[in-house]
């Protein structure tokens, strides 16, 4: 009886709910968000110098996106953000050099709304990284250099979802992953002295990226 009487309340909880999530049309809604995330490295990001890796700490970004959704369900926006690594000690070494990225890109965001106000949703996005190592030490001294790396192209992935405070602002979580192919791509040292041949940078930069933000909801179509 007890067992029967919770489903049927789950069973009216989640008719309400649906019910209620019909009065949430992203339809025609722009959004500007700004955001922070935790980034925790993965495979040869993680991994340590004796495995030839980039032995990086927890990593921070920090960046801006903006969305328009076509449907209720489906939306498309781009974002930029700068991402950073410090590098791990390694033995008793310390080590001051930074591994930085610069992400420009677009993404593509299905969104369903299951409850009133609370927006679950998956977002694929893809586009260019523009990465480097800042203040590594030379080989050829004992100055710090920066170490370029060719641009490439990024993807990530990942599953979210919204909070909307009022009508006009949302708060927001993300957990999803970033995966930059570097393995082979070209490097340059920038030295005092010039610039010089780096050789290939010797791994894919995956991490994961726990992102947190807020939005601003402003509606682009006209009201009924």
């Amino acid at each position: 009886m007890k067992k029967a009487l919770f489903l049927l309340l789950l069973a009216c909880f989640w008719a309400i709910s649906a019910a209620s999530a019909q009065d949430l049309d992203l339809a025609g809604k722009f959004g500007f968000s700004a955001f922070g995330s935790v980034d925790v490295p993965t495979g040869f990001t993680a991994a340590d110098p004796m495995e030839g890796g980039l032995n990086r700490k927890l990593g921070f970004d920090f960046g801006v996106a903006a969305d328009y959704f076509f449907t209720p369900l489906f939306g498309a926006g781009v974002d930029a953000s700068y991402t950073f690594f410090d590098a791990d000690d390694f033995e008793g070494v310390e080590s001051e050099d930074k591994f930085t990225v610069i992400m420009i890109g677009g993404h593509v965001k299905f969104a369903y709304p299951v409850v009133d106000l609370i927006v679950p949703y998956v977002s694929a996005g893809a586009g260019l990284a523009m990465p480097k190592i800042k203040d590594a030490a030379s080989e050829f001294g004992p100055e710090l250099v920066d170490i370029k790396i060719e641009n490439q192209v990024y993807i990530a992935g990942n599953i979210g979802a919204m909070f909307f405070v009022t009508d006009m602002f949302s708060v927001f979580g993300e957990a999803g992953g970033v995966y930059i192919p570097l393995k082979h791509v070209e490097t340059t040292v920038e030295s005092d002295e010039g610039d010089l041949d780096g050789g290939d940078f010797p791994g894919n930069t995956p991490f994961l990226n726990f992102k947190a933000g807020i939005s601003l909801w402003l509606d682009l179509l006209p009201a009924d």
